[in-house]
């Protein structure tokens, strides 16, 4: 299956792109499509990794947050797509 993942604000720099394809198997869970993340883009790791996620990155599949739904093990589909978000603050 293919998956987008998306890249905003700093770890877009990081990742060196705005936006990247990955090709998963089918039964892959958002923590598959992290590790074979870092592994193309090692510039994302600490913030990104199969283990976990730092407290400077947000997930989301289809527009709501992994957290919402079965963390890291929530199953992807065809088609969807991860967003990575720095936290965003202000006052």
């Amino acid at each position: 299956m293919r998956v987008r993942v998306q890249f905003f604000a700093t770890l877009r720099d990081r990742a060196g792109a705005s936006e990247i394809e990955l090709c998963l198997p089918d039964a892959a869970t958002v923590r598959d499509a992290l590790a074979q993340l870092v592994a193309q883009r090692p510039g994302l790791a600490p913030e990104v990794s199969a283990d976990g996620l730092s407290d400077s990155v947000n997930v989301f599949l289809n527009g709501k947050n992994v957290m919402a739904l079965d963390g890291l093990s929530t199953l992807l589909k065809d088609g969807d797509v991860i967003n990575l978000f720095p936290p965003l603050g202000g006052g």
